[in-house]
């Protein structure tokens, strides 16, 4: 089956009415409008339509981002870094972005879903528990260091924590 090519009118239409029901990167819409058939000139030419008239800006899509997945999904800042890079967005806008994370949410977002993680683990062996833990806090996304301090309260069951949230590691 041919893939129908995509005019630069109904492209800028489509891509328009995206953009205007939630916050989209430069690049994530250029892979987009090829998806839908239109012609590199063209989707170059629709985004560069959408970034003058204030339908894309990769700031606002930073820092949405990076809200969004720290607070909801949980992620960490390596996870969150990562994604962004790959939609297309660096440098100091990314840095600007991550820079808004509270900090004692984020430990204590980390807290709670090592805490979670922690009930649902059946090995009894503590080397692979804090294992098993480091690589979950790791897939979240979350820096080897924080994981280590977080778990060090959570496996040896401590439960009062430093005033800043996060406990010395030995």
């Amino acid at each position: 089956m041919v893939k129908r090519q995509l005019t630069y009118e109904s492209a800028l239409a489509r891509a328009a009415s995206l953009c205007s029901r939630g916050e989209h990167a430069e690049a994530e819409m250029r892979r987009k409008l090829r998806q839908w058939g239109a012609e590199t000139g063209d989707a170059d030419r629709v985004v560069e339509w959408l970034v003058d008239n204030g339908f894309i800006d990769n700031s606002r899509y930073a820092h949405a981002f990076v809200y969004d997945k720290s607070r909801f999904d949980l992620w960490g800042r390596v996870k969150i870094r990562h994604q962004l890079r790959l939609n297309g967005v660096t440098g100091d806008v990314v840095e600007e972005a991550m820079a808004e994370i509270d900090e004692d949410e984020y430990v204590a977002n980390l807290r709670t879903l090592l805490a979670a993680k922690s009930r649902t683990l059946t090995v009894a062996d503590p080397y692979k528990r804090k294992a098993s833990l480091m690589r979950y806090g790791a897939s979240r996304g979350y820096e080897p260091s924080l994981v280590l301090k977080v778990m060090a309260g959570i496996v040896d069951g401590a439960e009062d924590f430093c005033d800043d949230g996060i406990e010395e590691a030995d």
